[in-house]
């Protein structure tokens, strides 16, 4: 409908991040939510494009995600970072 390559609106729905440390975790989850969020406002132009949504149409859809982290760290020294990102919710 789109007439687009699935890899350009494709994400995957969970990712799992080994531990090397704090920083490394942070940043692999804010890639990982910047991926999807610009994918998803991609999928809005594209569908604003065709014609197929109206502009406030496009404005009412905002993305949210909704992440869970399951800790499987044997050593729990460092606890898991916090995770702030604007429309994204970290539940541990």
């Amino acid at each position: 409908m789109l007439d687009v390559r699935s890899a350009e609106v494709k994400f995957d729905t969970g990712i799992s991040i080994g531990w090397n440390d704090s920083e490394h975790f942070s940043t692999k989850v804010r890639t990982y939510c910047q991926d999807v969020l610009n994918k998803y406002e991609h999928i809005k132009s594209l569908l604003m494009d065709k014609k197929l949504i109206s502009p406030s149409d496009a404005e009412g859809l905002e993305a949210h995600l909704f992440l869970r982290v399951e800790d499987f760290r044997k050593d729990k020294a460092h606890p898991i970072p916090e995770i702030h990102l604007y429309r994204v919710t970290v539940e541990k």
